[in-house]
């Protein structure tokens, strides 16, 4: 609980200043850095799943898109319902909706969300993405459950653009899609907090590319950033604030033995999606499937494998669990790993014990 009061008191004095500094200090962008850089790759039959069981925590969350858990909450991210944020224990019970659309202080248009925090105040907390908005908030779910309405207590606005944001310590990262090219930015809010700051990492600069991200997560300590590229088949691993990058696939998937190095536009393959990060590993989410793992009556892959991979690069460990899910969130506090399935549904998988 105390490094998370420290983290958002980092995270609020830097936002702070964002207001007040009005100097801008320009910075030129590194070298382009391409997907078949700095890559680990594993071959497909190298690893045994270890089989989770579930159970189910909360049994319907209409419209349920993302989910992160933190200080024994669950939020999840229903932007085709209204209000566009439900939040709820850790057993199911639910505390409230939150995040209604419209043009004010408190208001949100289509959001992404990340995972609460405890703050200075003693406040729990949750930073929300609000995309259409250009603007990333945080919601205090504390305040707004005695107020019985939205109450946004910070806002950080995010660079024009942007398909995605979150606050990794003092850093706050953008993804960029730019003329068909996905980047990374990231602006110091710490020392250099002029919005017109902004230090790039290219990552695949190309007319042809097309990517597809799966919910970035950063560590709870903010040193790195995680990026399943699911059309690319490859989980990025990008230490913070140096920008530093590896890669790791698993390859051989559908016989497309250089799926982690293709260049087509749209290869007929999926592979890492959402991702979660806990103190010492990245869970991700895994598409990528063996010949023969897709049930014939519906074309579509049967449970979900997830891979669990540390900081600096290394597959520790499969997971395979029979339902078929779109998002997870990895709590470390309680060694938790929860899930939306298909169904809609929300699941709980017990790590502990698991090496």
């Amino acid at each position: 609980m105390k490094h998370c009061a420290h983290y958002l008191i980092s995270c609020l004095s830097a936002i702070a200043a964002l207001s007040s500094c009005s100097t801008s200090v320009k910075t030129e962008p590194p070298a382009e850095i391409y997907f078949t850089d700095n890559i680990t790759v594993y071959p497909a039959d190298a690893f045994t799943p270890d089989s989770i069981t579930a159970s189910v925590v909360i049994d319907e969350v209409i419209g349920a898109m993302s989910i992160t858990a933190g200080n024994g909450l669950i939020a999840v991210s229903t932007p085709r319902d209204e209000p566009m944020v439900k939040i709820y224990t850790s057993t199911g019970k639910p505390l409230g909706a939150f995040c209604h659309r419209g043009q004010g202080p408190d208001d949100f248009f289509n959001t992404h969300i990340f995972r609460p925090h405890i703050s200075e105040t003693g406040d729990t907390c949750l930073w929300i993405n609000d995309v259409t908005g250009q603007a990333l908030k945080r919601l205090n779910i504390s305040l707004s459950r005695r107020e019985g309405h939205t109450k946004v207590d910070s806002v950080a606005p995010t660079a024009f653009g942007a398909i995605n944001a979150l606050i990794a310590g003092d850093i706050l990262v953008f993804e960029m899609m730019d003329n068909d090219a996905y980047k990374l930015r990231y602006r110091n809010l710490a020392e250099l907090t002029d919005t017109l700051h902004t230090e790039q990492m290219y990552i695949y600069p190309s007319s042809d590319f097309y990517a597809y991200t799966g919910n970035p997560d950063v560590s709870l300590d903010g040193k790195h950033l995680a990026i399943g590229m699911s059309y690319f088949n490859q989980l990025n691993i990008i230490t913070l604030p140096d920008m530093e990058r590896s890669a790791v696939s698993v390859g051989n998937l559908k016989k497309y033995d250089n799926c982690y190095n293709s260049a087509e536009r749209m290869p007929k393959f999926y592979a890492y999606g959402s991702t979660t990060c806990g103190n010492n590993d990245v869970y991700a989410i895994y598409y990528g499937m063996a010949e023969g793992d897709i049930a014939p009556e519906t074309e579509q892959p049967v449970g979900t494998t997830i891979h669990v991979i540390t900081f600096d690069g290394t597959v520790r460990k499969i997971l395979a669990a029979p339902e078929q899910l779109q998002s997870i969130s990895f709590d470390e506090d309680t060694a938790t790993l929860y899930g939306i399935g298909a169904d809609e549904r929300i699941y709980k998988y017990d790590l502990n014990g698991l090496n």
